[in-house]
């Protein structure tokens, strides 16, 4: 008896495909006789995750527009937004210190685009393109202006 060549290559194919897909689909389904993972005890502790998975609001006297956000450790971070506003914390984000501006009433351009180049060395750009930098992650100060393409970058 012979097998047609066309129907050959058909049942190689599915073999094929069944044993790449095989492994993927036993991965998924438990196994018969195992268990569950084990949760924790009621009143024990979970252990803490190292890094937060989302977002969660802070509180801070104002209520402003933030525009951008740079963390330079697990611990340190600057936020940027309206007003001229520049915050910083240093205890992960539970608090926030006003570097620059910081009211919402001021008439202060926005502070937008963030980027730091280590724990010290920063750049921001304020509304009308002026570039403000740190040297020592504490003072600002403007140090130049970006171009008319900046925007489309």
């Amino acid at each position: 008896m012979t097998i047609h060549p066309l129907l050959r290559s058909v049942c190689l194919l599915l073999a094929t495909v069944m044993l790449v897909a095989a492994p993927s689909v036993s991965a998924q389904a438990p196994k018969k006789g195992e268990k569950a993972p084990a949760k924790p005890a009621a009143g024990k502790a979970e252990e803490k995750p190292k890094f937060k998975a989302i977002w969660e609001p802070v509180n801070f006297k104002q209520d402003i527009k933030l525009t951008d956000v740079h963390f330079v450790s697990e611990q340190v971070g600057w936020v940027t937004g309206a007003s001229g506003t520049l915050l910083k914390t240093t205890d992960g984000g539970d608090t926030w210190t006003v570097v620059l501006g910081g009211d919402p009433a001021a008439k202060d351009e926005p502070i937008k685009t963030l980027r730091f180049a280590g724990p010290s060395h920063g750049w921001a750009v304020k509304g009308s393109g002026k570039l403000i930098r740190t040297t020592d992650g504490e003072n600002w100060e403007e140090y130049g202006r970006m171009g008319q393409e900046y925007g489309f970058y």
